[in-house]
């Protein structure tokens, strides 16, 4: 299995759950977050000085599902939440290597 987390513009989040369950993604989990990154310019270079404005408001989407939805999945995030500026977010995909079901305490090794 593997645990899909994108960082998303805030008005895209919505957006990205159609998209998600078109796919009938196995379900999704979001936070508000705030946070900073080193964006660049067009050509690569840094487009701040050290202190710019302190925080960026983002949301946290975390997705887990098989490793053979995996990249079907981060990419309908990706396309999903584009706008095609700075700032759009990131997206990562994570290996999973246990499961633990607190209702029926379950536990799944899924590293084989």
């Amino acid at each position: 299995m593997n645990m899909i987390v994108a960082y998303i513009r805030p008005n895209m989040k919505e957006s990205v759950v159609d998209r998600l369950r078109q796919l009938r993604a196995p379900g999704a989990s979001f936070t508000d977050v705030e946070g900073f990154g080193l964006e660049a310019d067009a050509t690569g270079h840094r487009s701040y000085d050290e202190y710019v404005a302190p925080y960026a408001p983002k949301v946290k989407l975390e997705v887990v599902c098989s490793e053979d939805r995996a990249d079907e999945i981060a990419r309908a995030i990706a396309d999903a939440a584009s706008t095609g500026r700075r700032g759009d977010g990131k997206v990562y995909v994570l290996p999973v290597q246990a499961r633990f079901d607190i209702r029926s305490f379950a536990t799944d090794d899924l590293s084989a």
